[in-house]
């Protein structure tokens, strides 16, 4: 094989150490690795990944590389991404990589008052890339019915790679390589600002928000900031809330407190998107990408600590409180084993409010006798027992309902033949 040396420096020519250094052999234009991948078909892309982590001197070292042409993508914190494409390893060169800083968000964080806030936690989310207004739409409806009509012949197959690739460009490959977003999400992780200021450097072109989190404050979530290259960094002045808090009760069909439940305040605000027009096709075109991008950039925010969702569990009287809650409309769930789950009820939190009631209805019991069988069949018998879809629903929609029974359970039978189903939700 070939070796592959290179450094890593700032572009006044500092070394960085501890820079990621990730190799990949690409798929050639002709020869006959071209041929090969050809063969293989449009999805075919480029060989297996090597690491390699730059020394003090910011000096990284491949062996054993194929004679075909490298990627080499290079990462560092506080840094902006390189990518070098088209790396020839036989021409023995030494490869010199210049990182750009990258680009910042600064911030102020304070009371109404506008005393500053010193202990929080700062998590800035990356939606998706830059938008191109320029870029074909992916019409992945049409996708679908080919893949669902076997009409995956070679022009269709490289037509979908084509369409994928689009669709990695928009949303970058970030979810593909792993990555997380920068900062952090959670009360436990908060850090001490002394003047109430924080900075988030070394981000990439992008779509982004930033999640402020504080134990005497309702969540923060900034509107999109758009970073790009060469513009200066972007500032926020940010004023927490309070917040309002909810109080109210868990009770069951019998009227009894409810201890240990979980009780759930979900964000009114959910994704734009209709798996089943997905599924049926017939959308206008473009219109399954752009529920894919809405689908995306929710999952993006929940994954990465910014969701809207606050909880908190009822005492030995039933009795919650949630607090520091922004206001807005939420729905409100309730659940706890042994118990079907509530309905949802809708909460409109405009201030501070009390007094909640929420219901949860107990389990049933389904209870029989196998007969007809042998006696020494009995003990590996079982009897099952599946919630049916309610007034035509989907199967997917029963699967969703009662958190505190299973759609599905199974019970042994007994030596007697006797059989005792517990925990049913209500159908």
């Amino acid at each position: 094989g070939y070796k592959l040396i290179g450094f890593v420096r700032t572009a006044q020519g500092t070394p960085i150490a501890e820079a990621r250094v990730v190799v990949q052999s690409e798929r050639t234009a002709d020869g006959a690795d071209g041929a090969n991948a050809e063969r293989r078909g449009p999805m075919a892309g480029r060989g297996r990944e090597r690491r390699a982590t730059t020394d003090t001197a910011g000096r990284f070292a491949f062996d054993h590389l194929p004679g075909q042409p490298l990627r080499v993508r290079v990462s560092a914190d506080g840094f902006l991404e390189n990518v070098v494409e088209q790396v020839d390893p036989k021409l023995s060169q030494v490869l010199q990589i210049a990182m750009q800083d990258g680009l910042r968000i600064e911030g102020l964080v304070a009371e109404p008052d506008g005393a500053p806030v010193t202990r929080y936690s700062v998590r800035v989310v990356r939606l998706r890339n830059l938008p191109t207004p320029e870029a074909p739409g992916v019409d992945w409806n049409v996708v679908a019915q080919r893949m669902r009509d076997g009409q995956m012949d070679e022009a269709t197959g490289r037509e979908l790679w084509q369409q994928a690739q689009r669709m990695r460009e928009q949303f970058g490959d970030r979810f593909a390589r792993g990555e997380q977003g920068r900062g952090r999400s959670t009360e436990e992780r908060a850090e001490h600002h002394p003047d109430g200021g924080f900075v988030e450097a070394g981000l990439e072109e992008g779509v982004y928000e930033v999640l402020v989190r504080s134990e005497q404050h309702a969540p923060y979530r900034s509107n999109e900031l758009e970073l790009r290259r060469g513009a200066p960094a972007t500032m926020l002045f940010i004023t927490l809330d309070p917040g309002v808090f909810v109080q109210g009760v868990v009770r069951d069909d019998r009227n009894q407190p409810v201890a240990d439940a979980e009780v759930r305040l979900e964000s009114g605000r959910q994704p734009d998107f209709d798996f089943r027009a997905l599924r049926r096709g017939g959308a206008q075109p473009g219109a399954g990408a752009q529920d894919l991008e809405r689908l995306a950039i929710e999952i993006a925010r929940r994954t990465q600590g910014a969701g809207d969702d606050f909880e908190a569990r009822t005492d030995a009287e039933g009795v919650f409180v949630i607090r520091h809650v922004p206001r807005a409309t939420y729905r409100l769930r309730a659940s706890a084993r042994g118990y079907d789950s509530s309905e949802a009820l809708e909460v409109v939190l405009e201030g501070d409010r009390s007094g909640v009631q929420v219901q949860l209805g107990s389990l049933g019991v389904l209870q029989g006798v196998v007969k007809g069988m042998r006696s020494e069949d009995l003990g590996q018998a079982r009897v099952g027992a599946m919630l049916m879809p309610a007034d035509g629903g989907s199967m997917a929609a029963m699967f969703g309902r009662g958190r505190g029974g299973r759609p599905f359970q199974t019970a042994e039978v007994a030596a007697d033949g006797t059989y005792r189903l517990q925990e049913l939700p209500p159908g």
